[in-house]
């Protein structure tokens, strides 16, 4: 009995042994830089736009912009389709829309229009997020990446049940001005998904690539402590595919900030500046090297001041996807 109990225990160390080590974060990574597309399923659908706003059947019962339609007649939609199958079932009758808005579950009550195309509730609405954002880093140890530095808003819908990501390729960069954050403009360049999406976190988007990104070039990964005020570097793309450095410097350290908010930055290289004014959309998740190691992504844009802006560490990205498994 004595020697089965050593045996069994000896399993379990190994066990939890084997479990600590597999969800290791890892200690060097590929540097991205690149920009990426991605298509990421809502889970909900939700209402863009109207038809002739002032005649849309939806608008008049008070349906709104932003709004998340739950439910058709009590029964749970999560896609346009689904929606689109339940209005055919119903033949021009009146039909309940439970919606969110605000935190608040809402019951709207609207009755179709006939058109020569069939009934219609005058809505325009998708379940798909689409966009532009860069790539962080990319493990070549497991495949897997982060970008972003934090999540993929959806009003009234925080779940993400699947995503891909798509090949781009950058064709305008509309510069930031102050009160007017600017954008990176692109175009899908295959088909085809490069990677997959998995997870939609507070501290950035998660997944698998297929293939590592060209040109990549492995840094080590800076611990907190190890992020210092001064001079620093991000990479990003601001025409076609061709990855740029750029000069930024850290202007103070928040570790541990709860909004994510590690780091404050500030665009001092020239030539960023002159092509983009600063920080724009898009640029959400560009690798920031600083000694020769990665530390953290740029996140956010001071809209009154778009030179300046917010990083989240690197360290913060790593561990969210790395618990996140549990």
């Amino acid at each position: 009995m004595h020697k089965i109990w050593q045996k069994t225990v000896l399993f379990m160390l190994i066990c939890f042994l084997f479990a600590g080590t597999a969800f290791a974060a890892p200690t060097q990574v590929i540097a991205g830089g690149n920009a990426i597309g991605l298509s990421i399923d809502a889970g909900a659908v939700i209402v863009t736009d109207f038809t002739e706003e002032a005649r849309s059947p939806a608008a008049v019962a008070g349906i709104a912009v932003g709004d998340v339609i739950l439910a058709c007649d009590r029964q749970p939609i999560e896609t346009t389709t689904q929606l689109l199958e339940r209005m055919a079932e119903l033949h021009g009758e009146a039909v309940c829309l439970t919606v969110q808005r605000d935190g608040a579950i809402l019951d709207f009550t609207v009755q179709p229009e006939r058109t020569q195309s069939g009934w219609r509730l005058g809505l325009m609405v998708k379940d798909r997020i689409n966009g532009i954002g860069t790539l962080t880093y990319y493990d070549p140890e497991t495949g897997r990446f982060g970008a972003l530095g934090h999540r993929v808003n959806v009003q009234g819908s925080e779940s993400l049940r699947t995503g891909e990501v798509l090949g781009v390729r950058i064709v305008e960069v509309r510069r930031s001005e102050r009160g007017a954050p600017g954008a990176l403009i692109g175009a899908y360049t295959e088909e085809e998904a490069i990677g997959a999406v998995d997870k939609n976190l507070r501290q950035g988007v998660f997944g698998v690539l297929y293939e590592a990104p060209e040109g990549g070039r492995l840094y080590p990964v800076a611990a907190e402590n190890e992020i210092e005020r001064g001079e620093a570097t991000i990479l990003c793309t601001l025409e076609g595919q061709q990855i740029g450095a750029y000069q930024i410097e850290i202007t103070d350290i928040r570790s541990g900030d709860e909004n994510d908010r590690d780091l404050r930055l500030h665009v001092t290289d020239p030539m960023l500046l002159e092509q983009s004014g600063g920080i724009i959309q898009g640029i959400s998740g560009a690798p920031i090297l600083q000694n020769g190691k990665l530390v953290g992504a740029v996140t956010h844009v001071l809209v009154d001041r778009p030179e300046r802006g917010y990083g989240i560490a690197i360290g913060k990205m790593l561990t969210a996807d790395e618990e996140d498994e549990f």
